[in-house]
Order: C-alpha cells, then sequence, then structure tokens
C-alpha cells in the first residue's frame, strides 16, 4: 500500500468509539466469568453432560455401552462426542474435566450471539438477567452442558439477523447461517425442530425471508447429515427418536423429566406483558405480532404445555432475544452510544447480572451430587455388573452418575439416557414398574432375564430389600439396592 502524500485524500476518522468497544469487552468478560464462577463452586449438572464426557473417554459406540432398540443405534450427538473425544485425546482430560469443559464453553456459545450482533449488548445481558430471575427452569438449560446449546444459539442468531435476509440474500451471511446449521445438525442432532422457528417466519408473512432461512437450513441439515457417515440413518433416525421418545399413550410420568408438560413460566408471562405495555406507548413502532421471534416465544411457550422443551430450548430463548430487542431500542433512544454514563450502567449491569447468575441460592451449584456406584470402592465392586454384564435399574440417574464414575467399565446398561430406545420388552418392565408407582415386584421379568455377571439395581426402602424373588440383595448406598442371582438360583 502506498504512503499517503500531502496531494493524497483520505477519509476523516470518526470519533473514537472508545465507550462502545469498552461495553462490548465488559460483556463478553462477564460471560466467560459467569461460567467459570459457576464450575468453580463445584456445580455438577445432572444428566446428559454426564454420559456425553463418559462417552468420549469411553471410545465405544452406544452400542456396547447401552441395551438399544433395533434400528436405533446410530449416535446422534456425532459432532459432540467427536470433540470432546478429540480434547479426551490430546490433553488426557478425563471425564469431570470434559464436564466443567462443556459447562463453560456451551454457556459461552449460546450467550455470544447477542453480545456480537447487538448495536447495545449490555441490552442482551439485561435480557439474561429477566430469565435469571423470572424462568430459573429455562436458564438452567444454559448451564447444562449439553450440545443442544449449539441448537439454542443457532435459533438465537436466526433471530438476531433475519432482518437482513429480507431484502436481497447476503452470501457471506447465508453461507455462515449454513454452517451455523450443519453444526448444530452434526453435533445436537435434532435437526428437525428448526421446522418451528421457521414456520413462524410464513406464519407472520415473511416469506421471502422464511424461504431463505428454510434453503440455509435445508442445505446445513444436508451437510451436517453428511458428516456423520451415515446421512439417511442419521436424518431417519432423528424422527423415529422424538416418536419413541414422546410416546403420548404413556402416562407423563413415565416420560423423561424435559418432556413433561411446562407449567406456564407466570414470571416470564409478565415480563413480557410489561415489556409490551411499554412499546404500546411508541405507536410507529412495528406490531409484535408481525414479529417471528415474537411468533416464536409464543408459539414455544403454548407448546409448552405438551412438552416443557417447545418452551424451554426454543420459546425462552426467542423471549430472551425480543426482550433484548426491546431494551436495545430504549437504550438507543435515551442514552447515546459514547456517553459516559452508558459505561456507568453497562457497568453496573454487568456486576447485577454476575452476582445474580453466580448467587448460590438455595444451594444450587453447591447441592451434594447424588450418590455414585464405583469399581473404585471395594465395597461397591462386586456389587456392580462382571465384565460383559447388564446393569438393570429403575432409576436414569444410576446410568448417568454410574457411567461417568467408570466410563471404561466393561458392561452394559439396560436403562440408559432414553426409556424410549430400550428393547421394546425391558421397555414393557420399565413402564410397568412406573405405572405401579414402585411396586418391585414386576421387576421379576428382569431377574428371569439376568445373568450370574448381570445386576439389578433399585432405590428403595432402607430398611427392607426389593420384593424381587431368586436374588440376594445388598444395600450399596443408603436407599439403593444392588442384586444378584442368588447361588441357588438355577
Amino acid at each position: 500500500m502506498p504512503l499517503a502524500t500531502s496531494h493524497s485524500t483520505t477519509p476523516t476518522p470518526g470519533p473514537p468509539r472508545t465507550v462502545a468497544f469498552t461495553v462490548r469487552l465488559l460483556v463478553l468478560a462477564a460471560l466467560v466469568v459467569i461460567p467459570l464462577r459457576i464450575v468453580r463452586l463445584g456445580f455438577l449438572p445432572p444428566d446428559d453432560a454426564l454420559r456425553h464426557a463418559a462417552k468420549a473417554v469411553s471410545g465405544r459406540p452406544w452400542a456396547e455401552i447401552v441395551l438399544l432398540r433395533p434400528g436405533m443405534t446410530l449416535d446422534a450427538h456425532t459432532g459432540w462426542h467427536a470433540f470432546l473425544g478429540a480434547v479426551h485425546r490430546a490433553t488426557g482430560a478425563d471425564a469431570h474435566a470434559l464436564v466443567l469443559l462443556s459447562v463453560i464453553l456451551l454457556f459461552v456459545l449460546a450467550s455470544l450471539p447477542a453480545a456480537l450482533v447487538l448495536r447495545r449488548p449490555e441490552a442482551g445481558l439485561a435480557a439474561l438477567l429477566v430469565l435469571t430471575l423470572a424462568d430459573v427452569r429455562s436458564f438452567s438449560r444454559l448451564v447444562s452442558g449439553r450440545p443442544l446449546l449449539l441448537s439454542m444459539a443457532v435459533v438465537c442468531t436466526m433471530s438476531l439477523v433475519w432482518p437482513r435476509l429480507r431484502d436481497r440474500l447476503d452470501p457471506r451471511l447465508a453461507a455462515l447461517l449454513v454452517a451455523l446449521f450443519a453444526v448444530a445438525t452434526v453435533a445436537h442432532g435434532s435437526w428437525f425442530l428448526f421446522l418451528l422457528p421457521l414456520a413462524c417466519f410464513f406464519l407472520v408473512g415473511e416469506r421471502r425471508c422464511g424461504l431463505r432461512l428454510t434453503a440455509c437450513w435445508a442445505a446445513g441439515v444436508l451437510a451436517g447429515a453428511v458428516l456423520t457417515g451415515h446421512p439417511v440413518g442419521f436424518l431417519v433416525q432423528a424422527l423415529r427418536h422424538v416418536v419413541l421418545s414422546l410416546d403420548f399413550g404413556e402416562p407423563t410420568r413415565a416420560l423423561t423429566m424435559e418432556f413433561q408438560p411446562a407449567q406456564g413460566a407466570p414470571l416470564m408471562v409478565a415480563a413480557v406483558a410489561i415489556v409490551l405495555s411499554f412499546r404500546a406507548q411508541q405507536p410507529l413502532r412495528r406490531a409484535s405480532l408481525a414479529d417471528p421471534v415474537f411468533a416464536l416465544a409464543v408459539a414455544g411457550w403454548v407448546l409448552g404445555f405438551v412438552t416443557l422443551r417447545f418452551w424451554t430450548d426454543w420459546g425462552a430463548p426467542a423471549a430472551v432475544v425480543w426482550i433484548a430487542l426491546e431494551l436495545e431500542h430504549a437504550l438507543e433512544s435515551r442514552v447515546g452510544p459514547e456517553q459516559p454514563r452508558r459505561l456507568a450502567l453497562a457497568a453496573a449491569l454487568v456486576l447485577a447480572t454476575a452476582l445474580a447468575i453466580t448467587s448460590d441460592h438455595d444451594g444450587r451449584y453447591t447441592a451434594p451430587p447424588l450418590p455414585a456406584l464405583t469399581s473404585r470402592d471395594s465395597r461397591q465392586e462386586e456389587w456392580l455388573p462382571q465384565p460383559g454384564g447388564i446393569l438393570y435399574s429403575t432409576e436414569m440417574w444410576v446410568f448417568y452418575r454410574t457411567f461417568y464414575g467408570n466410563p471404561l467399565a466393561p458392561w452394559r446398561y439396560a436403562l440408559g439416557f432414553e426409556p424410549g430406545l430400550m428393547p421394546p420388552e425391558d421397555l414393557a418392565i420399565f413402564r410397568a414398574y412406573l405405572a405401579s408407582r414402585g411396586d418391585t415386584s414386576v421387576l421379576q421379568g428382569w431377574q428371569r432375564k439376568m445373568r450370574p455377571a448381570d445386576r439389578l439395581v433399585v432405590a428403595h426402602d432402607p430398611g427392607s430389600p426389593p420384593a424381587v424373588s431368586g436374588l440376594e440383595w445388598h444395600q450399596v448406598l443408603p436407599g439403593v439396592w444392588s442384586g444378584r442371582l442368588a447361588a441357588a438360583s438355577p
């Protein structure tokens, strides 16, 4: 590049944007410090983050870890397990370290779109504070350490950038969206769930934008499926998985917690209503009902009464983005981008949000974890399955905690991370147990299948062993019994 001379014309530099840069830096720093502070308190997610980390350490396919229904053996989280496995091999990180990495990294990625895209990133932090105070259950998803947060990040990105696709197709933005959809597909697997946010664009009349986003989604899903190595099987199994998981012929208590109906998040509804009341005083602004982001928030809330995940994974993130956009408009109309009071306000907001989120209220981050069965405990070792054995159980936490503590153990689990994926005969026994509200005598069906290497673990009254004949029992943990074939059993 030639040096400028006294005769050359150079653009007049604009005013320095020191305040805007500092505010964005403060918000980004907060998004890193918050999860670091949470894991430093000793927080450990209770479910899927444990099995993802253990799966990466084990290096085995699910079929060698869990008894699976025929035709459901493909890994739905191929990309995420590949990433965690690469970290494990490169650094020697154990399952615990991989869980902490998952919590920190995925919280940052899920929160990052608002911090990078919004002109006032502090508005995104304020909306996150609203979620923290109004809907603890939805906020807890942000620290779950699960790859669903990648899909959530894509929804947030789409909700923030869609106006740029209304008038013309920006090739760079389209390529970015295709890449994000591909990553979400190969890492999370639930590619079809994006149909709900896409449908909201058509619902409110944003047909052109909806078609462009749908094209990006289709290309990304195809690319992600190809990356799994089993494109057709992967896409089909994902659909079959949701059908098996949401068996509406069974009582809701037979479903995992996240598939049960939501309670309506009344405080979050109140927060949205307050924002709407302020918006109503600005008649020149576009009606919220014509906003696809607002429509997604409403649709997720309504469908949440069928299944909680519609609200926690799609509705709540959309509501947070919508609130952030409303707050951004309010801030821009009242505080200049380089006014010193903007920096003071942002600093106060960062501090308040960080303290609110990391507050260990009611021991939510330091509550004692569920007990674990481990072969490293000599008192438990003989009551765990032997090599090649099967661990039957009535409690999903037994799988999560035991697999997490014993990722290399040479046995398999009858009940793993999703009851709907169990072999039909085992699923029938499990559902009969749930329908009986804990009558252990119905577990006799598992006893008849058991071999000497197998074990049956049941949470039961600590005063007496479960009523399953033909097994000898030992209380391995308070209120947790392990049974094996009695010596006299054939």
